[in-house]
């Protein structure tokens, strides 16, 4: 049995870990989002500045696969450490990109982001398994529920106020700043928390998940509601609604923030049942 300090350190980990999934859902529609038009401006083609978040979704899922095979051997505290490192330095230098605009590292930043981002999700999700098997539906559902804010809040209307209010720059580098400040306490916390990397072959587990003729059928499924629900969000579905029915950036985001806080709480709503 653990210690109960190592657990309540755990969870400590495991609420840093929620909180920075919520700007890791965020970062997945913050780009080109409401930003498409300052970035464009930038003098950066329409395929260029879509191509980062093209980058950044492919890096995602590359890492997710990469990473996921050896979730189990490595522990959810090491990923978490891993991909958090990643994310906020790839977020901070994306912000800091904007006031010397170059596109290579634009692009770098985004892929470093994605990259980070998806290693969050798995450590998150490995750690929500160890400290609750019993119960891994339920507060999966409810670390998911918190963590979808995040794309309400960055594809959604309160990313409107924020530009409004302190300018597009800004309005990056503030989430930016944020992850970073919730990243230092997840290091701190770390110490002692992580367990050693476990023996064995990853990749038999991985010839038993890909030849599952129902997993093939889930991730077929899964990749076209996911395509769709990020196309929307990350900034066409705004456009779209802007260009075609010729709406105020502030009427298009409350419609995408309608669509990200339903699928939010349909999150702990699902998991349960």
């Amino acid at each position: 049995m653990e210690d109960p300090a190592l657990i309540r350190r755990k969870k400590i980990i495991l609420w840093c870990a929620i909180i920075l999934s919520f700007f890791t859902s965020m970062s997945k529609v913050l780009v080109p989002g409401f930003f498409s038009d300052d970035l464009l401006a930038l003098g950066f083609g329409a395929g260029a500045v879509w191509a980062l978040a093209t980058g950044y979704m492919c890096t995602y899922s590359i890492s997710q696969f990469t990473l996921g095979v050896f979730s189990d051997r490595w522990g959810g505290v090491r990923l978490l450490l891993f991909g958090g490192s990643f994310f906020v330095t790839g977020s901070l230098l994306f912000s800091f990109c904007t006031w010397y605009p170059c596109y290579a590292m634009f692009f770098a930043a985004r892929v470093i982001t994605g990259m980070g981002a998806g290693t969050v999700f798995l450590g998150l999700t490995k750690l929500i398994g160890d400290l609750y098997p019993e119960r891994f539906g339920l507060i999966f559902g409810l670390a998911m529920f918190l963590g979808y804010f995040g794309p309400i809040c960055g594809g959604g209307t309160p990313m409107v106020w924020v530009i409004e209010a302190v300018g597009w720059r800004p309005a990056l580098l503030i989430p930016a700043l944020l992850a970073t400040a919730v990243m230092t306490v997840l290091a701190a916390m770390s110490r002692g928390a992580m367990k050693p990397v476990m023996p064995g072959n990853s990749l038999a587990a991985l010839r038993k998940v890909m030849t599952s003729k129902n997993n093939w059928m889930l991730f077929g499924v899964s990749s076209m509601v996911f395509g769709a629900y990020y196309v929307l969000l990350t900034g066409v579905g705004q456009k779209c609604l802007k260009d075609n029915y010729h709406m105020s950036k502030l009427q298009a985001s409350v419609l995408i923030t309608m669509l990200a806080v339903l699928v939010a709480l349909l999150n702990p709503g699902t998991n349960i049942l």
